[in-house]
């Protein structure tokens, strides 16, 4: 996986280039792989947010298709969950680009 983290232009959100996976469902669909999502949703979390120990998790892969989208849980070494929105904001073949977006904190 390459990851290289792309500017910000708002204060909870980020962009990054994954590589993909391969899914098969009748045929052959680009995604990203959900180990790879939750590794740089933490990575950008981290990156851009400076965020403590935290774990990222996403329910399953994402497709790269513009506009596609999912919520990830984030937990805090503190106990609190946060949601997050990742997006596929550019797509071209097997990479594209994502912008997480974080929401409230919420405790457990």
């Amino acid at each position: 996986m390459r990851i290289a983290p792309l500017p910000v232009s708002m204060a909870l959100s980020a962009v990054l280039l994954l590589s993909a996976c391969t899914l098969s469902m009748m045929g052959t669909a680009e995604c990203f792989g959900r180990f790879d999502l939750e590794r740089a949703v933490e990575h950008i979390l981290a990156e851009q947010e400076g965020w403590g120990f935290f774990l990222a998790q996403c329910p399953g892969v994402l497709q790269i298709r513009v506009g596609a989208e999912t919520r990830c849980e984030v937990r805090r070494g503190d106990g609190s969950v946060t949601e997050v929105t990742v997006v596929v904001i550019q797509a071209a073949q097997d990479r594209g680009r994502i912008a997480v977006q974080s929401h409230a904190a919420q405790p457990r």
